[in-house]
């Protein structure tokens, strides 16, 4: 009996010691375990497709930042620097991760690794704070920033018939096309801001603001100086129905003209920046020097146009309207995209690879040719 109580004795004191242990490590693995979380989260590992501007949205920081820390290539696979270095950072520490009280009358000590030595530090020694902000780095190329279709803008009699198709929710067609197209309109020699392409939904948040400071209406047609549309060719008429005509206007008899879809054709959806300060705001986070508005999409199905009675194939239309503007707001080009397809065909993959890179190369060819921009141009 008395060795089984000398054996409880001493089990309970293990169990004492054990408990006073693990909570004496406790704080050293919590000290490791912030420290380690602390250099994770300012630190970023570089996948394929990573850009800085997908980054500088999703960390909240400049994008001239990111460079400045990082250089301007950006490798996979690679850790870089995402967050600025903290005020705590910048101030002397002892190793046991106690900081010393600042006063500015007497002087400041620091603690060594003996707690014997003590190294006195000149009294009114100011302790800088402050964090020097990046240096501006200029733009090496020109930007272009693409503001998609508002999905209220999308109108389409095909997508029941292609949803069922390809197996999808039906409301996944229109946003299928929406950033299908999005991602399509990156011009050579540019650097895309998408706010459908960065990988965060803090860009995709701003578009609802930036459809607010937008108005709709329907104008006329600018074409691009940089891609003119064509001239007009007037039809030659010719046979017995051209001779019946002139003799009906020989004879002062009236034809009544129907209104036809080439009267319309000079029209397209256009849009106008009606908030005062959109152009400020935008010019100042990105810095894009134009500006290219997805202003509406169309899908029409000619019914009236039949190609193949027998496979109930019609004529179905995909109309795209957009606008171009510069950085201060002046109209580089106003048009609309038509492009004719096949209605038998329904699968959303098909359908995106034939019509939407034909859409997005017209829409693009209104651009002006890429050029220099004027502050990498003064420092060469």
């Amino acid at each position: 009996m008395q060795r089984r109580r000398r054996y409880s004795g001493w089990l309970v004191f293990l169990i004492f010691l054990s408990y006073h242990l693990v909570r004496a490590q406790a704080p050293i693995a919590d000290s490791l375990l912030t420290s380690k979380t602390k250099e994770l989260t300012e630190q970023h590992l570089v996948q394929p497709g990573d850009t800085y501007y997908r980054l500088a949205k999703l960390y909240q920081v400049p994008v001239d930042s990111l460079i400045s820390w990082n250089g301007e290539i950006l490798p996979a696979g690679k850790f870089i620097r995402v967050r600025p270095k903290v005020a705590s950072d910048l101030t002397p520490s002892s190793e046991s991760g106690s900081s010393a009280p600042v006063s500015p009358t007497n002087a400041l000590f620091k603690s060594t690794k003996s707690k014997s030595t003590v190294v006195a530090v000149p009294p009114n020694t100011p302790v800088s704070t402050t964090i020097t902000p990046a240096p501006v780095i200029h733009k090496t190329v020109q930007r272009v920033m693409v503001v998609p279709f508002d999905p209220y803008l999308y109108f389409s009699d095909a997508d029941e018939d292609i949803a069922r198709q390809s197996r999808v929710p039906r409301p996944q067609v229109r946003y299928g096309f929406r950033s299908r197209l999005s991602a399509l309109l990156t011009p050579p020699g540019f650097e895309t801001i998408n706010l459908l392409r960065t990988g965060t939904n803090r860009n995709a948040d701003s578009l609802p603001e930036i459809y607010k400071s937008l108005n709709y209406q329907y104008r006329n047609v600018t074409s691009s100086r940089f891609n003119p549309l064509p001239p007009k060719q007037k039809a030659i008429m010719s046979g017995p129905k051209t001779w019946f005509l002139k003799q009906k206007e020989k004879a002062g008899i009236a034809t009544v003209q129907e209104a036809t879809v080439a009267a319309e054709g000079d029209k397209y959806y256009g849009v106008t920046v009606k908030s005062p300060n959109f152009y400020t705001y935008y010019n100042n986070r990105y810095q894009p020097d134009y500006y290219l508005f997805i202003n509406q999409f169309e899908i029409h199905t000619d019914y009236s146009n039949c190609l193949d009675r027998t496979t109930q194939d019609f004529i179905r239309e995909f109309t795209v309207h957009y606008t171009i503007f510069d950085a201060q707001g002046n109209l580089i080009a106003g048009n609309k995209v038509k492009i004719p397809y096949v209605s038998n065909m329904n699968d959303l993959e098909k359908i995106s690879r034939d019509n939407l890179g034909k859409i997005a190369q017209r829409i693009l060819a209104d651009l002006p040719p890429p050029q220099i921009p004027e502050s990498e141009a003064a420092q060469n």
